[in-house]
């Protein structure tokens, strides 16, 4: 019997709709297998460890909860893991040492995937960024090239691990850094008072950075900043090193879910929502 091209169309699309499906399928580890995964069912409850970046993980000012790229990552894993939800609050300098000492399942914030930080716990990406550079309009500085001078302070924050890429590329700047206070945002006030020349900020940030304070420069430009910042790196959520069975877990939860993770990017990233952190 002579199948027509009908036919055969519904029937190749139906099979390519399955392999869909069977690509995103979630399948969490079985017990035994992942260490966090028997520890998170054994309690019903998903630890998460939070340090706010926007526009990866914020807090919706009117009922606390957290929202953003990171936040259905959480979400999306307890999820499919039948358990409840816990955030539990870090800064960045104690997210990562969090996670090694078993506060939480995971480091749930837009982590770069540093080689020291790969050391001693493992990641799943979920997204990239880069970095662009406040200054003051009379700044002398127009290009990244301007950036290696020994006369300029960079503004950071101890725990970042942006301060690094910065001082392995740009040895001559003297650093200058400061624990970062919660919630806090780039240091363009210190930068405007005169405490030091670059501000650095994360490139998805650009256009709330430039409705705020509108008075300063970007280095890159602003379109520039966007599609190509300098020290391009990964992010991702930490999880406890060797625990393969859960990071394949975690892969298929980002995978399933990355449209849904890449909206979140888009909206939380609109000047609306940073304004109002």
């Amino acid at each position: 019997m002579r199948m027509s091209i009908a036919r055969l169309t519904v029937l190749v699309t139906t099979l390519l709709f399955s392999c869909a499906l069977l690509a995103a399928q979630i399948t969490p580890p079985k017990p035994g297998a992942s260490p966090t995964v028997d520890r998170i069912r054994e309690r019903g409850t998903l630890k998460a460890g939070a340090t706010i970046l926007a526009p990866w993980l914020l807090q919706d000012p009117n009922t606390g909860d957290y929202i953003g790229p990171a936040a259905v990552v959480a979400q999306q894993l307890a999820k499919a893991l039948n358990v409840k939800l816990q955030y539990v609050d870090a800064t960045w300098d104690t997210i990562v040492g969090g996670l090694v000492a078993n506060k939480y399942d995971i480091a749930d914030a837009a982590l770069f995937e540093t080689p020291q930080r790969e050391k001693v716990i493992s990641f799943v990406t979920f997204d990239k960024s880069g970095t662009c550079y406040v200054v003051r309009p009379d700044s002398k500085i127009h290009s990244l090239d301007d950036l290696n001078d020994p006369n300029l302070t960079y503004l950071g924050y101890t725990g970042y691990a942006t301060d690094p890429l910065f001082h392995s590329k740009y040895p001559k700047t003297k650093m200058q850094q400061v624990s970062p206070p919660p919630g806090s945002g780039p240091r363009v006030p210190a930068l405007l008072a005169g405490r030091g020349d670059i501000a650095p900020i994360d490139s998805p940030l650009v256009y709330w950075v430039h409705q705020k304070w509108p008075k300063t420069r970007i280095v890159p430009p602003v379109n520039k900043c966007f599609s190509h910042p300098d020290l391009v790196k990964p992010i991702g959520a930490g999880y406890p090193k060797g625990d393969k069975a859960f990071g394949k877990f975690l892969k298929q939860i980002v995978q399933a879910n990355w449209d849904q993770i890449q909206a979140a990017k888009k909206r939380f990233s609109q000047p609306k929502w940073l304004n109002k952190h």
